[in-house]
């Protein structure tokens, strides 16, 4: 998959796979922001966070 997108990077203009360079900074965002909350909440706190009060 990665090797993929070096040669679509490379054959193409930078603004071609912009949006799945874009799309996997959202998901990297999105893990980083629940490893923070697993570190500064704890993970029940985390868990009730993400998931809402019924946990």
């Amino acid at each position: 998959m990665r090797e993929t997108l070096r040669i679509i990077a490379e054959r193409t203009t930078w603004s071609a796979p912009r949006a799945i360079m874009q799309s996997e900074v959202v998901l990297g965002l999105m893990l980083f922001a629940l490893i923070v909350a697993i570190i500064v909440f704890g993970p029940a706190q985390s868990y009730r966070f993400y998931y809402g009060p019924q946990f």
